[in-house]
């Protein structure tokens, strides 16, 4: 990992991906669920954003 990277919330990526893989699972974010809340817009999209 690049040494100027600050892991977010003590999260170690090589540990992760080393456990997941011993495990074999996939990883799931608790701080940053998949779901629609977490992916989507509620609202109408900022100006930066297109809409195609």
């Amino acid at each position: 990992m690049f040494s100027c990277v600050k892991p977010y919330e003590d999260q170690n990526y090589s540990a992760l991906r080393r456990d997941c893989r011993r495990r074999k699972v996939l990883f799931e974010d608790p701080l940053f669920p998949a779901t629609d809340d977490s992916l989507y817009y509620k609202g109408t999209p900022g100006p930066a954003v297109r809409c195609t």
